[in-house]
């Protein structure tokens, strides 16, 4: 929680909590091991005071006094006003199989295309002998492409239960 305590001071800021004035690592570490640091202006001048508040929270030295990742959940921050949509359906493994599924699917279509590109190489085979004719056999989008109805099942599935994605907390 520490660490992501301190990156979270870097992305609002771009430039690391601790530091020392000369540069000198031994006063860097002193600072970093007792917890000092400042929010310099005009860099935190505009940043919320909840924002603040979570990173002052996260810094704390001692780990049984620094927030926990529940509490961090929880902070109003994180969990503030600019929250749209929480939803309990909301399941990372479920989003996760969803991706695997998808994924899966993609290979399987490039695989298909690829071997009904290798059938389709010789249609001089099928050659009509009339002039701008040939004879090939008609194409069924099922048979050629079956992952393009499994996806179209797995997507018809998945819209029965919508899924919604934590909100990204406001930076000022």
């Amino acid at each position: 929680m520490w660490a992501l305590g301190v990156i979270t001071y870097i992305m609002l800021c771009g430039f690391a909590p601790f530091r020392s004035a000369d540069r000198s690592q031994s006063k860097l570490f002193e600072a970093i091991r007792r917890g000092v640091f400042v929010y310099l202006s005009p860099y935190w001048d505009t940043i919320s005071q909840n924002a603040k508040d979570l990173i002052n929270r996260l810094l704390v030295v001692s780990p049984k006094r620094r927030l926990t990742a529940q509490e961090t959940l929880v902070h109003p921050w994180v969990f503030g006003e600019g929250v749209v949509c929480r939803s309990n359906d909301y399941h990372p493994s479920s989003t996760f199989e969803q991706r695997r599924l998808t994924y899966q699917i993609e290979l399987e279509n490039q695989a298909h295309l690829a071997a009904s590109e290798k059938r389709n190489t010789s249609t001089a085979d099928y050659a009509d002998k009339t002039a701008g004719q040939t004879s090939l056999p008609p194409i069924d989008p099922d048979r050629l492409y079956p992952s393009a109805v499994k996806s179209a099942q797995v997507k018809n599935s998945y819209a029965t239960s919508t899924v919604h994605l934590p909100a990204l907390p406001r930076f000022r």
